[in-house]
């Protein structure tokens, strides 16, 4: 039996994230917060806000939204407007304020950009003031509702190619060779690009192999007139609460490259998988035809990457969707996106200080990039 009404959703940041990327021809549809909410039944657009009044006009015009329903303020949004779910798509060092407001007025779920927020502490009030309104608060590292991540997890767990040894990975981009938007502005970005793309390798790494940070050794460049760093090189040490040995994670952010690229390597005992951005590899040990007594890697021609089920943000609305006819939480919580974020800011501290930081992390400096040295 079906819900007899829809879930009312709104959407704070009507920009690039919030709609704009539905005018990208390239990408397959939905594949912003709006799109992901107008894409399911069970759920019903019903008002957006943004500080700009043009874009707010634009995003009304787009879902066929009257002016009563856009608003310039969240306090206005959410004083007028009964809402079951927010998204937000705004700058990074506003999503902790707009978190605690939308958990007082009483909306169920929030969907919120990822970085979570701009220091440690801000991250953690986030959580803290959903525990307390009993609010779902998830945040938007896609990678982890894309199938071919969801089968690379389950190979893991069922030891298709054995023991898990080692992880590689980048997300490269000339993020950080210019100035002029927020993202370069550290008191609204929080970082540069390990904050900003390196969230979503150092979160699909952890649902990956279900491992957790021990320690991490970091280093980073940027420019000395700059607060954020075009460049971040290091290695991380993952593990469980089982007797295994502990899974080496060397990892790339930014590195001044003039393209987008993003991979995970992930190494085991008899094979290996490559998963990123059009990227799918399956390799399997066999005997060497090359050398006698060797064995190489060959592509694994049964290897099932999973089948498609709909864009990130199409899974998203039907996960949550699920959760409210109760079902179970979502993939990504908040309390699973803090992992990610206190690693960053663990790396950047470790950056600061030239030493390894071990975990849990304890920070002694409210924004480590603001004494990070240049390079």
């Amino acid at each position: 039996m079906g819900r007899r009404k829809a879930l009312r959703a709104a959407v704070v940041g009507c920009g690039r994230v919030g709609f704009l990327l539905e005018r990208d021809p390239l990408r397959p549809k939905p594949c912003t917060h709006a799109g992901g909410i107008v894409s399911d039944r069970d759920f019903r657009l019903t008002a957006g806000c943004d500080i700009r009044p043009d874009r707010l006009a634009e995003f009304g015009k787009a879902y066929s939204l009257g002016r009563a329903h856009l608003y310039p303020t969240v306090d206005a949004l959410l004083s007028s407007e009964p809402l079951d779910v927010l998204s937000i798509a705004t700058w990074t060092e506003s999503h902790d304020t707009i978190v605690h407001k939308a958990c007082r007025s009483g909306v169920r779920a929030i969907i919120c950009e990822k970085p979570m927020a701009v220091t440690i502490s801000r991250a953690r009030s986030m959580l803290a003031a959903a525990r307390r309104h009993k609010t779902v608060l998830l945040i938007n590292h896609c990678r982890r509702w894309f199938p071919e991540y969801r089968a690379a997890r389950q190979a893991i767990l069922d030891r298709r190619y054995g023991q898990l040894r080692h992880i590689q990975g980048c997300v490269l981009t000339s993020f950080g060779l210019s100035e002029g938007d927020w993202h370069s502005v550290l008191d609204k970005s929080g970082g540069g690009p390990l904050m900003h793309d390196g969230t979503h390798l150092l979160d699909i790494v952890f649902y990956l192999t279900g491992l957790k940070p021990l320690w991490v050794e970091c280093r980073i460049e940027r420019p000395r007139d700059s607060s954020i760093e075009h460049s971040a090189v290091g290695r991380m040490m993952l593990t469980s609460q089982s007797a295994e040995p502990g899974i080496e994670f060397c990892f790339e952010a930014g590195g001044r490259r003039r393209y987008f690229h993003f991979e995970v390597e992930l190494w085991f005992d008899a094979g290996r998988l490559t998963i990123g951005n059009g990227i799918l590899r399956a390799e399997s040990s066999i005997d060497s035809r090359r050398y006698s007594g060797f064995r190489d890697l060959s592509s694994d021609p049964d290897f099932d990457w999973g089948t498609g089920c709909g864009t990130a943000e199409q899974v998203c609305m039907r996960e949550l969707s699920a959760w409210f006819d109760g079902g179970a939480r979502p993939q990504n919580t908040g309390e699973e996106a803090f992992i990610s974020q206190e690693a960053i800011f663990a790396a950047y501290e470790s950056a600061v200080r030239s030493r390894r930081i071990h975990f849990p992390y304890r920070p002694t400096l409210a924004q480590p990039l603001r004494r990070g040295r240049s390079r």
